[in-house]
């Protein structure tokens, strides 16, 4: 009996845990750009490969990614400045993880 809520209590655990790192390693700073949901963000990953990328980006190259609209590049260009703006502002900006 012991050994089944053990067993219970570690795949509940382990469910979990993997639930948490798949939400981490799929979303990005890329979803908190308003006008961006699931189809422009696969483009724009298709076309710059990762969010990094986007993130060191020109307004023209970003202009250039196939059916995005001028507002909403507009917009991940702005967020895009901000956030590089907030990492170089010494040691209270966001970590280096948080832009993935």
């Amino acid at each position: 009996m012991l050994q089944r809520i053990r067993d219970e209590a570690h795949r509940v655990a382990v469910s979990y845990h993997r639930s948490l790192m798949s939400k981490a390693t799929s979303s990005s700073w890329l979803d908190q750009v308003s006008g961006i949901g699931p189809g422009r963000k696969k483009a724009l990953m298709r076309h710059f490969g990762s969010p990094r990328r986007i993130l060191n980006a020109e307004l023209e190259d970003i202009k250039a990614v196939p059916g995005l609209p001028d507002k909403a590049a507009d917009a991940v260009y702005l967020a895009a400045r901000k956030i590089r703006e907030d990492t170089n502002a010494g040691p209270k900006g966001p970590e280096p993880t948080a832009l993935m």
